[in-house]
Order: structure tokens, then sequence, then C-alpha cells
């Protein structure tokens, strides 16, 4: 994309300074900074009549900023394990603050994690944050919460029977790992790393449908690129599509990136109810050590 700018060598001298290790970043937090306020540069408005490449670099930069700044409705259909539950309901350290509105605003909407959560606060939270009076009191809390978590688990496999919908409480989706999703995507496709990265930022902050549109378009110029067609499956399983969601993820595992892909399918598996598919991705993502200890964990309950 960069090659195609009319006045690279110019638009390389408004960057200096900026932060960025490429110049295409640095143009994107240049572009950033015009449109947020921050930075107040008639001459880019100038470039822009002349270069289509900025242009297009401006508008997705437009894009991101109007997704940051929306208000509008964020959910998730795919209900939370008990762990990320747990989690959310501790307001523990390592959850994004979308994702505790993605479960903040499912939990209003689904019954079942409705219950959840209101047992979970009661019996698991309430222990945890009770006064510890020395060893013995440490001890006797932590063990209370332990018990209280297993009986968690528990009370949700056996008083509700495992089934499609139920089979949901064992998944743990992990998290997306961008930054290296998006070098493996542009090593093969350097000319549009910019479109992929501004596709994933809207994804990231829950804009799905704006990050699908771009994706899509990525999809039609990449072929079946399997961080591209991987995403696809990202957002069709956080909107609940989950057949299309299994369908584009079981595509994109062909390319495991380091048994990432492959430990996903397998939750999305467990989700879509395909336990002969689950089963099969869980035992490969034991032998792929990022994932070895949760993927055991996982193979005892679903074997």
């Amino acid at each position: 994309m960069a090659a195609q700018c009319t006045d690279r060598e110019r638009l390389a001298g408004w960057c200096q300074g900026v932060a960025g290790e490429t110049f295409e970043e640095r143009r994107s937090e240049l572009f950033w900074q015009y449109i947020s306020g921050r930075q107040q540069m008639p001459e880019i408005e100038q470039h822009l009549e002349a270069c289509q490449d900025c242009r297009q670099a401006m508008e997705r930069e437009r894009a991101l900023a109007g997704a940051r700044r929306s208000q509008g409705t964020v959910q998730v259909a795919v209900c939370p394990s008990s762990d990320e539950m747990l989690r959310y309901l501790e307001r523990g350290e390592g959850m994004s603050p979308w994702r505790r509105l993605e479960i903040k605003r499912h939990v209003e909407q689904c019954a079942l994690c409705r219950e959840e959560a209101g047992w979970a606060a009661s019996v698991v939270v309430e222990p945890r944050k009770a006064p510890r009076l020395g060893w013995f009191g440490w001890k006797w809390t932590w063990g209370v919460a332990a018990a209280a978590t297993a009986a968690m688990v528990v009370f949700f496999a056996v008083v509700n029977p495992p089934g499609p919908r139920r089979l949901a409480r064992y998944a743990l989706v992990p998290d997306v790992p961008y930054e290296a999703m998006r070098a493996e995507f542009t090593q093969k496709h350097p000319e549009d790393q910019m479109q992929f990265r501004a596709a994933t930022e809207l994804v990231s902050i829950g804009e799905y449908r704006q990050g699908e549109q771009m994706l899509q378009a990525l999809q039609q110029k990449c072929g079946a690129d399997p961080s591209v067609v991987f995403f696809l499956g990202h957002v069709a399983l956080r909107e609940g599509r989950i057949p299309e969601a299994l369908m584009l993820c079981t595509r994109a595992e062909k390319s495991s990136l380091n048994g990432y892909r492959c430990w996903y399918l397998a939750n999305v598996a467990l989700i879509a109810g395909d336990l002969d598919l689950a089963r099969k991705e869980i035992q490969h993502a034991t032998h792929h050590e990022p994932y070895a200890g949760p993927a055991k964990r996982l193979e005892q309950l679903v074997h």
C-alpha cells in the first residue's frame, strides 16, 4: 500500500517523530492524531485529494475512530465458561473492559448465565472476600472457595445434563493472539497489512459487522488465507452463528499457528456439539505445549 502513495517522501517527513516501527504504522498514527484533533496540518487534506492510497488509509482510521466512540449494543451469543464467569464476577485482572461489557450484556439476556452468576456470586465470590484470620483462616476460606468452585462445575454438569447447549459450559475459548495473527498475515500479504490490522482492530473492540465486511473484502483478494478465514470464524462464533464458525475454523486450522487454531477449533466444536471433532482436536492440542495443560483437563471432561 505504501508504494502507491503519490508523495511518500513528503509524507515520511510529516511522520518524523511519530511513534511506530514501520512507515505504515507511523502513517496510521499520524492520521489518527489528525482526525482526533491532536495534529493540525492542512497539508494533509491537500495530499488526500491527490492520493487515493492515503484516502483509503484515512477512511480506515475514521471507521476505527467511529467504532471507538460507538455506544451501540455489545453482545456475545456464546455463554462464557465457568472459569471466565468467575473472573468476571471477581473483576480479576487479564479481562479487557470490552470483554467484561460483552459478558455483562450476555448475562442480562441469558437466563442460564444469570442463574450461574447469582449462584457463583453468593457461594464462591463472597467467601473469597471474607476476612482471613491467620493461617487457619486462610486455609479454611480458600478451602471453602475451592470446594464451591468444584461444586459449581458439578452442579452444571450433573443437574444440567450435557447437550448441545450444556457442552458449551466446558468450552475454554482462548483469547486471540492478534499480533501473532497480524505477523503471519503480513509475511504473505505485506501490501494488505494495514487493511488487515484495521479489520482486526474493529473485531477486537466488538465492531463485528464492520470488521467482517473488511475481512470479506480481503478474502476475495487473498483467497483462503488462514488468518482471514480464522477471524471470519471468530466473528461468526461471537455472533452465535455456530455452524458457520465451525466450518470456517475447521478450514483455518489447516495452518495451526503453533497449535493455537487447533485448540480454538476444539472449543468451537465443543460448543457446536460435535464431540468427535472436539475430542480429535483436544487430543491434538495436548501435544502443543502452550495448551497441553487445559487440553488434558478438558479431555477428561469430554471422554
